[in-house]
């Protein structure tokens, strides 16, 4: 899959953050769960959501003897830094350069999507940051279009080899 990436500078974002080693035919389960549990807790908190909701990358996925698993999280960007709870926590995703591409269609090409992205990073000599995030732009729900949901793509760069 080809796809050339937008560079471009963005400001820090806080969220609030529900963070699991999760096992891939899992994860639809974790975000059904992780994202009520982070609505209650901003609207106890007393923060407010400012925007769409975020799935983030910690890791690649790794094999281990219960089969393929990766450490992710399920977020949502909130007016002021979020104190942290049992459950969830509050960070800020780096400002500065990211690499970003928009898709239009289904969650089943993510995978490759992310590939791509990592791929197109590396092929002009540029260093990933720690972790990645989607923003789905398109509220996902039950009955959406597959074709329709707009995802972006985000990779924070290294600040080394800008």
């Amino acid at each position: 899959m080809q796809i050339v990436p937008e560079i471009v500078d963005v400001d820090p974002v806080e969220l609030a953050v529900v963070r699991k080693t999760v096992a891939m035919d899992e994860i639809e389960a974790f975000y059904d769960s992780a994202f009520p549990l982070l609505v209650s807790s901003i609207e106890q908190s007393g923060r407010t959501i400012a925007g769409p909701a975020y799935g983030l990358t910690f890791s690649m996925p790794s094999e281990t003897p219960d089969g393929m698993v990766m450490d992710m999280g399920a977020a949502f960007p909130v007016d002021a830094p979020f104190p942290d709870t049992d459950q969830v926590f509050g960070m800020r995703t780096p400002g500065g350069q990211i690499a970003r591409h928009l898709h239009q269609g289904s969650y089943d090409l993510l995978p490759e999507l992310y590939a791509a992205v990592f791929s197109w990073i590396d092929e002009q000599g540029l260093t990933p940051g720690e972790f990645a995030w989607e923003v789905y732009v398109t509220q996902p729900t039950p009955d959406a279009d597959p074709d329709s949901l707009l995802t972006e793509i985000v990779v924070p760069l290294s600040v080394a080899h800008m």
